[in-house]
């Protein structure tokens, strides 16, 4: 199932759903379900490329598109109490989007915050490659200790 929020594509999965053997008659109930939230986005990336003779140093802008996302996974709970004849869908015909419904039906605060922790999460990365430079962080050497490195020198 694929929701986009401010600017990020929220694609979910559910990648392995656990089942009891029995429950009010009914066979093979799930009970629950690992979720995974994969929060994406896409960017142009442009680089410069050689062309022709590299000895000149030609070069040409490539413009790329990309993607980046970051992953959550969690897991949901899903009720297996007062299951009604007329809703209970057996085993064997269970879907993916059906599930990751119930995943947002049962707990839908839970799912609020998976996906906003993640579009965060995606958004950040988003502005790591916009704003790089904000991200740079280093430790060199002090400058008084490289005036005094190069007096040092110098004498």
């Amino acid at each position: 199932m694929i929701i986009t929020s401010n600017t990020i594509t929220h694609t979910y999965s559910i990648p392995k759903l656990s089942l009891v053997g029995e429950v009010d008659g009914f066979e093979k109930v799930a009970y629950k379900a690992e979720v995974i939230l994969s929060s994406s986005f896409e960017y142009d990336y442009t680089f410069a490329a050689p062309t022709g003779d590299v000895m000149a140093g030609l070069t040409t802008n490539i413009k790329e598109k990309r993607v980046k996302s970051v992953d959550v996974e969690y897991t949901v709970d899903l009720p297996t109490v007062g299951i009604a004849t007329t809703s209970f869908t057996s085993w064997d015909d269970l879907e993916e989007d059906q599930v990751i419904q119930w995943t947002f039906d049962v707990n839908p605060e839970l799912t609020s915050a998976m996906r906003l922790e993640n579009e965060n999460k995606a958004l950040t990365e988003k502005d790591k490659v916009n704003n790089p430079r904000k991200y740079f962080y280093d430790t060199p050497p002090t400058p008084w200790g490289v005036r005094a490195n190069q007096e040092s020198i110098g004498e």
